[in-house]
């Protein structure tokens, strides 16, 4: 088994204590990464709000939406919801940014994400969503 620095053949695609950047994660929406909204907004265009305490009508996103977190770029947001009951995770919605889901270059820089890898990133982050919530199987909306 690999050790948290052996990750990642790139060591520009780590950041301190040994994460690996080059990956697509799920984010908990209470992530420190997330509590200045403003710097978030301006650093990565991302506009992010929990939607837990709005009313289920007004909601944009979903009730409790997972930021997905891709090479360093945040591209949209996942609405799941877990069954525990049923050991099923329901994917409601995967949400992307205008910029990403146009192939258009990240609010970041001029570069441009391959969609492909990062939707089988996204993909594989869900999988071990469902992992770690005890989940069976994973269904996705339509």
């Amino acid at each position: 088994m690999a050790r948290p620095h052996e990750r990642s053949a790139d060591p520009g695609a780590r950041r301190a204590g040994g994460h690996d950047l080059a990956r697509t994660t799920l984010l908990s929406p209470f992530d420190s990464l997330l509590w200045h909204r403003d710097r978030v907004a301006r650093l990565f265009g991302f506009d992010y709000r929990i939607e837990v305490y709005t009313p289920g009508p007004k909601r944009v996103h979903g009730y409790y939406t997972l930021p997905i977190l891709h090479h360093g770029h945040l591209i949209g947001r996942v609405d799941a919801k877990s069954h525990r009951a049923d050991r099923k995770l329901e994917v409601r919605h995967v949400h992307f940014e205008p910029w990403f889901a146009t192939a258009a270059a990240s609010p970041r820089g001029p570069d441009r994400l391959d969609q492909d890898e990062a939707i089988a990133g996204v993909a594989g982050a869900l999988g071990s969503l469902g992992v770690f919530v005890g989940a069976d199987e994973c269904t996705c909306a339509a």
